[in-house]
């Protein structure tokens, strides 16, 4: 977790959102966005492991190596590390997205490309917003209340917060998206993608990942000569045997005219109510075109709808009906859940006897009977894995809605455990489990989300009073319910190797050094580095990630142009 300095910090200065306003006045709509987008994809190219080497690249790059505010930047971050404090920075993805909402609601839709101007007032605007963001929006303003209310502002903010910052962008994330959200290669599945998008899976994922490569490009090496702007007529068209229509269409499935883009935000956003977490408008069309100009205005955002956003393409409202979309949701559960016991058979192979699978427990207990997706054998300890890969909804990310929280904790994790509960009953009670689970066995039960899950106290807490509410995990002997995402389900591999222990010790220990009710990531992050470090990524994941590369780069080249 890093500490950010603003306007305060840096230029002793308090902010105003009038003053931000005058300065971003300063420059043209789409010089903003462009500062904007160039800015996140040097975070996006950093991540979290090198914050502050991003941080100086910008200053510098910006401002100059020797300018004032880079020295009282190093200035400060010394005496935070000094005082134990956490890393310290400037520029996040949360300011930068702010302030393009601000440029939206107050300038006319135009892009001046050639006026280069200094971009001092661009950065002291930025900072200034840092600051204005630390006075809670409306919404949250009940955070410090200890009643009802505020306990339910704290969970929303802390939840809404999490899965912002709890971005997918690595290789592993790549793959699974594109396996599980797109849907196979079933000719059904393909057709509905066809039919959202007006391409086949593979070309639809193409157009992504050749915008992406391009301002994924830009870190802190080229962040001064390389602009987050390309042609929308060119961009595909330069090098493939693509027409310019063509390359104008495929930059088209995630940008949006910048008067269409402005006049969703306007209607979403005032400057009186910013509402910080909620990101639809940009997070539906990261790219924003001014004429022929298609600019990033987010690399976070960008990288999500490779991601997690491909979920949407399958539910699009004026494309699918309320059926369809049915159907996919409940597809894509099963092939979740599919995946989920893939991740456990890679670790306990059918010869180690330990995995019972959806298939065998389908076959003893019923087509139709309430189960979960898979156990795993350890002796007198048994894990009980559901899957649920439905997401949390948009104002629940935006932390706006605490009913439509409640209504899904209630459908992924009390459903869930309905599930567990009813699997481990029938292995304790059934005559006809052959099972090898002694009477005096403890249950593990494990939610396992698809959709990002920053699990923290308060969450973890309010979902356990959903399950005693429901009077579900009272009647035998259990562990505490844990829950953990398929991010960190998919780390546990390398913290097997690397601790030498099997799934269910690193859970049970967990649960034992007081540190049940955070999550898997913070806890072995914080607890146990060594393990992180020296675990390796699963190579199933790379062969997959090298088998779709192969796959492009062969769809590269049929279109590739012979003088290209």
């Amino acid at each position: 977790m890093a500490v950010t300095l603003g306007a305060g910090d840096l230029l002793e200065h308090e902010a105003t959102l009038d003053e931000v306003v005058a300065l971003l006045g300063s420059y043209s709509l789409g010089e903003v966005v462009e500062f904007c987008g160039r800015v996140s994809s040097v975070l996006y190219s950093v991540g979290n492991q090198d914050q502050i080497r991003g941080q100086s690249a910008i200053i510098d790059a910006v401002l100059g190596s020797g300018s004032r505010l880079s020295h009282r930047f190093l200035e400060l971050r010394e005496q935070h590390m000094r005082d134990g404090a956490a890393e310290a920075v400037i520029f996040h993805h949360i300011q930068l997205l702010t302030a393009l909402k601000i440029a939206f609601l107050t300038l006319p839709p135009s892009f001046d490309r050639e006026a280069g101007r200094p971009l001092n007032e661009m950065v002291a605007a930025l900072l200034l917003i840092s600051d204005l963001l630390t006075s809670l929006p409306e919404e949250f303003q009940a955070l410090g209340r200890n009643d009802r209310v505020g306990r339910e502002r704290r969970i929303l903010y802390v939840l809404a917060n999490g899965l912002f910052h709890r971005s997918r962008s690595g290789i592993q994330d790549f793959v699974r998206s594109y396996d599980l959200l797109m849907g196979g290669n079933e000719p059904s599945h393909r057709e509905r993608v066809r039919r959202a998008t007006g391409y086949d899976p593979e070309q639809y994922w193409f157009a992504l990942i050749g915008l992406h490569a391009y301002f994924a490009s830009i870190d802190e090496g080229t962040l001064a000569n390389r602009p987050a702007v390309i042609s929308r007529q060119n961009h595909f068209s330069r090098n493939l045997q693509l027409s310019q229509e063509e390359s104008c269409e495929l930059v088209d499935l995630v940008s949006a005219p910048v008067e269409m883009l402005q006049a969703e935000i306007r209607s979403s956003y005032s400057l009186s109510n910013l509402r910080p977490f909620h990101l639809t408008p940009i997070a539906r069309h990261p790219l924003v075109s001014f004429n022929d100009d298609a600019v990033c205005a987010s690399m976070h955002l960008l990288s999500a709808r490779i991601t997690t956003g491909l979920y949407h393409v399958h539910l699009d409202r004026g494309t699918f009906t309320p059926d369809e979309r049915g159907r996919y949701q409940q597809e894509l559960g099963d092939r979740f859940g599919e995946h989920v016991t893939g991740v456990l058979r890679d670790l306990y192979p059918d010869t180690t006897r330990r995995l019972v699978d959806d298939d065998a427990l389908r076959s003893a207990m019923g087509d139709g009977a309430r189960r979960a997706d898979c156990l795993c054998l350890f002796g007198d300890r048994v894990l009980v894995v559901e899957a649920k890969a439905s997401p949390f909804p948009a104002d629940v990310r935006a932390g706006l809605d605490f009913t439509a929280l409640a209504d899904k904790v209630d459908q992924v994790f009390v459903e869930g455990m309905r599930q567990i509960e009813a699997t481990v009953n029938w292995v304790r009670t059934s005559r006809e489990s052959e099972l090898d689970v002694p009477t005096s066995a403890t249950f593990f039960p494990l939610v396992v989300t698809l959709d990002d899950l920053p699990m923290n106290p308060w969450l973890y807490e309010f979902i356990e009073d959903r399950l005693r509410a429901a009077g579900l995990w009272r009647s035998f002997p259990s562990a505490p319910f844990q829950a953990m995402d398929i991010d960190e389900l998919e780390m546990m591999p390398g913290i097997i190797e690397a601790s030498g222990r099997s799934l269910v010790e690193l859970i049970a220990l967990k649960c034992a050094s007081g540190s049940k009710h955070v999550s898997f990531k913070n806890f072995f992050a914080e607890s146990y580095p060594e393990w992180v470090e020296a675990s390796t990524p699963r190579s199933r994941t790379s062969e997959r990630f090298d088998e779709l590369s192969s796959e492009l780069l062969a769809h590269f080249r049929r279109l590739r142009r012979e003088d290209g």
